[in-house]
């Protein structure tokens, strides 16, 4: 049996799951929502890791989404639903995280 490459997600650093790897195989929505519970993640953990709302990961999940453009489309691409470009989407995610981490709070000026 041919394991697959190690990699890790562009956005969350998770190793082996479903976004890690964005050239594995396509999947099903019940393939998806199985291997959240193989790995025992839940689905709005792993929708603040990406920054999305949970009920959209939901629909993707469940085909209630076209999936055609925006955080849908980027979620069944890293869900592996469907192929697609996202790099937007991944250099937003990452200027975001870049921000929240360089942001200075300011202490506070005459108290003693």
């Amino acid at each position: 049996m041919i394991e697959p490459a190690q990699s890790r997600c562009p956005v969350c650093g998770r190793d082996n799951f479903l976004c890690s790897d964005l050239s594995s195989p396509l999947k099903s929505g019940a393939d998806a929502k199985a291997t959240f519970h193989w790995h025992g993640i839940t689905i709005k953990h792993w929708a603040v890791d990406h920054q999305v709302h949970f009920n959209s990961v939901n629909e993707v999940i469940g085909g209630r989404k076209r999936c055609i453009r925006g955080d849908a489309h980027a979620i069944a691409v890293l869900l592996r639903l469907k192929d697609g470009d996202i790099s937007a989407f991944i250099n937003s995610r990452q200027r975001s995280a870049a921000t929240a981490n360089s942001t200075v709070v300011p202490s506070a000026q005459g108290e003693n």
